[in-house]
């Protein structure tokens, strides 16, 4: 389930990245004409957000659209009579909510893993302990009276044992 949910989000996300570099472009289009700017064109965010999306950078594009929205926010007015439209700054939007939702997804996803192997490995210790006592256990019973049963008690011949039945396959 969390698997589609990832595929679906990630397709999405896809589809924003690729539109991206047009939006930019527009953009950049409407706030070089732009005037009364309260940032110079320059500074405006389009460059960075266009490097950190050729980049791949996630965190990056986050950084920089987050900027970039924050400017045409100021300059909304200015950009309006160029031709900007709440439809174009809603689809930047878009693409900084889907970036920060992925950012927090995958740092969920890495803290369940996390704990997931932690309670993992408490399960594999344990049962290790187990196969630990059965080794010492069967090479004290075997010690003295069949030394070649005695031998079968080790970790390594108890765990090729596992394997080989997990196998379907018999012992040689």
């Amino acid at each position: 389930m969390q698997v589609a949910k990832r595929t679906v989000f990630t397709r999405h996300l896809h589809e924003l990245y690729e539109q991206l570099p047009q939006q930019l472009d527009f953009l950049e289009a409407r706030v070089r004409r732009a005037e009364g700017l309260t940032v110079p064109a320059k500074r405006f965010g389009i460059v960075g957000a266009r490097a950190a999306r050729n980049n791949n950078d996630h965190p990056a594009l986050e950084a920089a659209l987050k900027t970039l929205l924050q400017n045409i926010e100021a300059n909304a007015a200015a950009l309006g009579q160029k031709g900007h439209k709440a439809a174009d700054t809603v689809r930047l939007q878009e693409l900084y909510a889907a970036l920060v939702a992925e950012t927090t997804g995958r740092g969920t996803q890495v803290s369940h893993q996390k704990s997931n192997t932690q309670g993992n490995l408490g399960i594999l210790n344990g049962l290790f302990e187990l196969l630990s006592l059965l080794a010492k256990d069967g090479r004290a019973i075997y010690a003295r009276s069949n030394k070649a049963k005695r031998d079968d008690y080790t970790i390594k011949r108890v765990l090729k044992q596992v394997r080989l039945e997990r196998e379907g396959k018999k012992e040689e």
